[in-house]
């Protein structure tokens, strides 16, 4: 076996940088103890609401 692996920040730092790119941090939810998916926010297109009315 090879030498143990220390926990590093690695992929946290990606993903804020991704939360940064986007511009809205709920794009990317957390969830705990399994790992990142993707979301999409209330009000944006595809999140399965209705589209709005235009006029």
């Amino acid at each position: 076996m090879g030498p143990a692996l220390e926990p590093t920040k690695t992929l946290d730092a990606h993903v804020a940088a991704l939360r940064r790119k986007l511009g809205d941090p709920a794009w990317i939810a957390t969830a705990r103890g399994v790992g990142f998916h993707l979301t999409v926010p209330a009000g944006q297109p595809g999140d399965g609401s209705p589209p709005k009315a235009v006029s």
